[in-house]
């Protein structure tokens, strides 16, 4: 499964970027592989966009353990290769599926039904309607039932373009209108609570221990995760997006009388 690849890596890549991280360049090296082959074999906008916000949130947070130098380096040599892509391009030397890597992506991201010659580019180029036509549906259905939801295993029961969606058994694509649609609005703000919480206290923190800014960056691929697809109703999905709460929540009990103005020694390179 695309989502469930797409996470690991994005948690890995959060961990990778941290300087000082133990086992950091072969996170680095797996990551990059393993993001390679993402981009190439499946394609998925989803799983990449949660790829490239963590890598990017726990870089931006961890600024407090990286020179300037490093920084400065880095946004450069970023500059460049962007600049060299957009060139190619200019040129019409590479048109934009042709980019190395991220080709695949962007030819899912830019196609259309008129131009679809498989059944994959038609799904393809509908993936953002039929995810709204099952979040209006959930939403409308939880509306009914407010309090407790429509209960477990309910069906979408939307046609999308003679495309039954109820027949298939899946849920709504988004695991917090899947709360309110399955459990009840209730449910659904205990989770959107939990995630609030646990991103706060890792901002807080981040100045703190090294492992702050790559929880940050998990945190952030589990809600790009499950705002795209059924993520915290499945087990190879849910369990680990729980259990990065669960260490969140941890790490902000181990620090919490290590925070600046304590007069307690900061945490660098462990919790």
């Amino acid at each position: 499964i695309a989502s469930a690849t797409g996470l690991y890596l994005a948690v890995a890549a959060a961990f990778a970027v941290v300087p000082t991280m133990p086992r950091r360049r072969w996170l680095g090296v797996s990551c990059l592989a393993g993001t390679i082959m993402l981009a190439g074999f499946d394609a998925k906008r989803g799983p990449m966009l949660a790829i490239l916000l963590a890598l990017f949130t726990a870089w931006l947070a961890s600024r407090r353990f990286r020179s300037d130098t490093r920084t400065a380096t880095t946004i450069a040599a970023a500059g460049a290769v962007t600049g060299v892509i957009a060139m190619t391009i200019s040129l019409g030397v590479l048109t934009p599926t042709q980019i190395p890597v991220a080709g695949p992506v962007i030819g899912r991201a830019i196609a259309t039904s008129s131009g679809a010659t498989t059944t994959e580019d038609l799904i393809a180029a509908n993936n953002v309607g039929i995810r709204q036509a099952m979040w209006a549906y959930a939403l409308h259905a939880a509306n009914e039932s407010p309090l407790f939801g429509r209960g477990a295993n309910h069906p979408i029961e939307v046609n999308y373009l003679g495309n039954d969606l109820s027949k298939q058994q899946i849920g709504p694509h988004n695991s917090f209108i899947g709360y309110a649609f399955y459990a009840g609005y209730p449910a659904a703000a205990l989770v959107v609570v939990a995630f609030v919480i646990a991103f706060a206290r890792m901002w807080r923190l981040r100045r703190v221990s090294i492992y702050a800014p790559a929880l940050l960056g998990a945190i952030v691929a589990v809600v790009v995760t499950a705002l795209t697809n059924v993520a915290l109703e499945t087990t190879y999905i849910g369990g680990p997006s729980w259990l990065i709460l669960a260490a969140a929540v941890g790490l902000a009990g181990a620090c919490r009388d290590r925070l600046p103005g304590t007069g307690r020694q900061q945490l660098t390179t462990s919790a």
